[in-house]
């Protein structure tokens, strides 16, 4: 039926839109299966930074569910258009497809080379342009989580104050409100490993969480929460009035 409606780059378009509503929606496999189908109807493109890109992107949906074998098959063809066409490839693709092939090798349990290919792309001259803010704050957040999974967490915890602060001013900006929404995840998300670094690095649950609820009461900045809420833990079902927080953070509740 779509295939009858849309053309190949169209129907491609839409299938992408759709994994990415799956993944946000917590539904990996569905998003996998969409992620599938939209490389497939985009075989024909002309564009090898694009096919890379989506490829890049289906061999990270497939390690979040453990088709680890069909991941590396990907990331192989990734791997290989964008070699082929290095020359030629724009940065913002490029930044794009390193990133997701450092999504999949964390979700593979390869954090030491995600932080290795990482920290390539991010040094200075590595491309023809350093990266703007955007494409910057993703890839410093995906270091934090490979440093999170490597147990690495003061490191961990220095990529995820740079990813929050660089979003911090996309979002405090004018205009572009687009961009600003765009963000927004990331933003998130750089809350969440913050949390988790400052708990693994073995500060108080009730500090560690002092930058959660900092975010949730938009008092955050960088640098550390201002005036943060406190989390009061009752001992006892006397202790009175309790204030419970909690946060989802990559380790669990």
């Amino acid at each position: 039926l779509w295939a009858s409606l849309a053309s190949d780059y169209r129907l491609h378009h839409f299938l992408w839109c759709l994994s990415e509503m799956a993944r946000i929606s917590d539904e990996p496999e569905a998003a996998v299966l969409l992620r599938r189908e939209s490389a497939r109807h985009l075989e024909g493109e002309a564009d090898p930074g694009l096919r890379a890109m989506v490829i890049g992107d289906l061999a990270a949906s497939e390690s979040r569910v453990g088709l680890f074998s069909d991941a590396a098959a990907h990331l192989g063809q990734a791997a290989t258009a964008t070699a082929e066409n290095v020359s030629a490839l724009p940065d913002r693709y490029t930044y794009e497809i390193e990133d997701q092939l450092a999504q999949a090798e964390i979700a593979a349990g390869k954090a030491e080379a995600a932080i290795q290919r990482l920290n390539h792309v991010l040094a200075s001259g590595t491309l023809r342009r350093p990266p703007g803010d955007m494409e910057r704050a993703e890839l410093v957040e995906t270091l934090g989580s490979a440093f999170l999974q490597a147990k690495r967490y003061g490191e961990a915890r220095q990529r995820f104050e740079e990813s929050i602060a660089i979003n911090r001013g996309i979002l405090d900006a004018p205009g572009e409100q687009l961009e600003r929404e765009s963000v927004q995840r990331l933003y998130e998300a750089g809350f969440r490993g913050l949390t988790e670094a400052d708990l693994r690095l073995g500060i108080s649950p009730e500090a560690a969480l002092q930058a959660w609820e900092g975010f949730r009461s938009k008092r955050w900045r960088p640098g550390g929460p201002a005036k943060p809420q406190r989390v009061k833990v009752a001992q006892r079902p006397s202790a009175g009035t309790v204030k419970l927080t909690y946060a989802l953070l990559p380790g669990g509740v």
